[in-house]
C-alpha cells in the first residue's frame, strides 16, 4: 500500500530555510509526522530560490531525493546531488537525470527484484 501524500513546509528566516514540518492529511485534518529533517534542510538552502513551486520526488529504491523547480512560466528543471553525479546548484534536464537514472534502477531490481515480491527490502 502506498503512503499518503504529505506536504514538507519550510520555515524560513530572512530567506532561508531554517527547518523544515513535514504534514499529512489525515480523516479530522492534518498531523505532523516529521520536524527538522536536517539533510532536506540543507538541501533547501543549495536551490535557487527563483521557482514558483517545488516539489520534492523520492526514490527509495535509488535512495535519491529529486526537487522539482517550476518557474511560474515554463518548464519543471531538475535538482539533485545523486551519487555526485549532478549538483544540486546546476539544473538538470529529465531526460539527463533518467538517463542516468535508468540503469541504476535496472540493476537494483536486477539484484534485489525477486525479494522484493517476498519481503520488505531496506537498502
Amino acid at each position: 500500500m502506498k503512503a499518503p501524500k504529505s506536504v514538507i513546509v519550510p520555515l524560513i528566516d530572512q530567506a532561508k530555510p531554517i527547518t523544515v514540518v513535514e504534514v499529512r492529511q489525515v480523516a479530522n485534518g492534518f498531523k505532523v509526522v516529521s520536524l527538522a529533517a536536517r539533510d532536506i534542510t540543507a538541501e533547501l538552502a543549495s536551490l535557487p530560490r527563483t521557482a514558483a513551486q517545488l516539489t520534492l520526488y523520492e526514490v527509495p529504491n535509488l535512495q535519491l531525493r529529486v526537487y522539482g523547480l517550476s518557474p511560474s512560466e515554463g518548464s519543471e528543471v531538475f535538482y539533485t546531488n545523486y551519487r555526485d553525479r549532478f549538483s544540486l546548484r546546476e539544473p538538470v534536464t529529465s531526460a539527463a537525470l533518467l538517463e542516468t537514472l535508468k540503469p541504476d534502477a535496472i540493476e537494483f531490481e536486477r539484484q534485489f527484484g525477486e525479494r522484493l515480491k517476498r519481503e520488505r527490502v531496506v537498502r
